[in-house]
């Protein structure tokens, strides 16, 4: 639909909007809740025909990882989490007055020998969740951190006038975190994506929400030092909002580095023994899982979130006549942009495991605000993104295919593959509405 009609026509192009949110995310819950239940047949065949039993799905992409010594009852087979034991035990030697990353007592080390791979101030935020046993400290860890998503999406939701929306947007995100491959394995380690989802989105929140901007972008900044692999993310978007966005809007986004500066180095001492784990994991590890070098060199991958910006950037720059127009322009393609961004940015450590694909969650409320509340995109372009979306969270959760088909260099391309679609649609937008004078709307 074209700008200068919007006016005339919005009860009809809002009603469209909201089918196309509606049908995007039933139709990423349909297909998950569709494939549970033909492999659950499936397999009940299988017992039929041959009397043997099988795996269920969805299944973990990575075998089960029990942590030694944390069993309620003493027996060898420990609780899950193994991820999560890092930051547990790290904050268990904090509570102690002994060093997160190089603990003296071995009763405070990972029981696996490894050196704590999160920042500072993970491990501060944690201390107190080392008052209870390991067990269920991993469920308090695990049930927050997925609420804390939901309720960030909530507010997102009903601040914009979309409560309606809250339930089949969810479905959707619960679907896909606890009733696929992908969703199994982080939950299963006990991993940290969904910080970085709940990061994300509050980033996004800044482009959508006239009120608390600043809150948004602090809460934004602070989860994303939780967790390293959301600073791409939140670095990059923030300079390209910061560029572009209206003159009140920009400074929020200036909140989200100021942030993650001030969460970082108020821990300054502890950071010289954190850069010894960031050289171990990231460095001087050999590139693994979803990383853009399996097909370019180390220092050219580590720029292309920076190439993407850049590009589009410059794109905005020369499409807007006034400030206006490319503060326009950028609320535009906030959604697309993010999109591709958040795809380059998950590939982009040189160890990268493939649970990270969880911190795409974030980006499901984004897309519903998006597609029914902005006014200078057709709903052609807005069905299109939400159908490459919708594919893409299908592909990358693991939900279609066996777990064979896709090894970490082909999924890793099928990501780099899905990040160019959507800049494709940014560079469409900003095309298709660069000579349109600003005051339309």
């Amino acid at each position: 639909m074209r700008a200068g009609s919007f006016g005339n026509a919005a009860v009809n192009n809002l009603s469209t909007r909201d089918k196309i949110a509606v049908g995007f995310s039933i139709s990423v819950s349909f297909v998950v809740l569709v494939v549970l239940v033909i492999a659950t047949v499936n397999r009940d065949f299988h017992i039929l025909l041959t009397s043997q039993n099988r795996p269920v799905y969805p299944i973990t992409i990575y075998s089960i990882l029990p942590v030694p010594g944390t069993s309620p009852h003493g027996s060898a087979q420990g609780v899950a989490g193994a991820d999560f034991s890092q930051v547990y035990f790290a904050a268990l030697a904090l509570r102690h007055g002994e060093s997160a990353y190089r603990p003296t007592t071995p009763a405070f080390r990972d029981p696996f020998g490894r050196l704590s791979g999160y920042p500072p101030l993970t491990n501060w935020l944690y201390v107190p969740i080392t008052l209870l046993p390991y067990r269920n400290a991993l469920l308090v860890h695990t049930v927050v951190t997925l609420f804390g998503l939901l309720a960030v999406s909530f507010v997102l939701l009903r601040n914009t006038g979309l409560s309606r929306h809250c339930w089949h947007v969810f479905l959707a995100m619960s679907g896909l975190y606890l009733l696929t491959p992908i969703g199994l394995t982080h939950f299963e380690r006990g991993q940290f994506d969904l910080l970085v989802a709940t990061a994300v989105l509050l980033c996004l929140s800044c482009v959508f929400l006239e009120r608390d901007r600043w809150a948004l972008a602090v809460g934004a900044g602070l989860l994303g030092t939780l967790k390293w692999t959301s600073v791409p993310f939140l670095c990059c978007y923030s300079a390209l909002g910061f560029m572009f966005d209206t003159k009140l809007r920009r400074w929020a986004f200036l909140g989200i580095p100021m942030a993650m500066v001030l969460g970082t180095f108020a821990f300054w001492p502890s950071l010289r023994e954190y850069w010894a784990t960031i050289r171990m994991y990231e460095i001087d590890a050999r590139p693994y899982g979803l990383t853009l070098q399996h097909f370019l060199p180390r220092w050219p991958a580590k720029i292309v979130p920076l190439a993407f910006t850049c590009a589009m950037g410059s794109l905005i720059l020369f499409a807007g006549p006034s400030s206006e127009a490319r503060a326009r322009l950028f609320r535009s393609i906030s959604v697309p942009f993010a999109l591709a961004l958040l795809n380059v940015t998950v590939c982009f450590g040189t160890l990268s495991y493939e649970y990270h694909t969880v911190s795409t969650l974030g980006m499901i409320p984004a897309v519903v605000v998006w597609t029914v509340r902005e006014p200078w995109v057709s709903d052609r372009v807005k069905a299109l993104t939400c159908g490459c979306f919708g594919g893409f969270l299908c592909v990358a959760f693991r939900v279609l295919a066996p777990l064979k088909w896709f090894n970490p260099a082909a999924m890793t391309k099928a990501y780099f593959f899905s990040a160019l679609v959507f800049l494709g649609v940014c560079a469409y937008i900003v095309t298709v509405n660069k000579w349109r004078p600003s005051n339309d709307a």
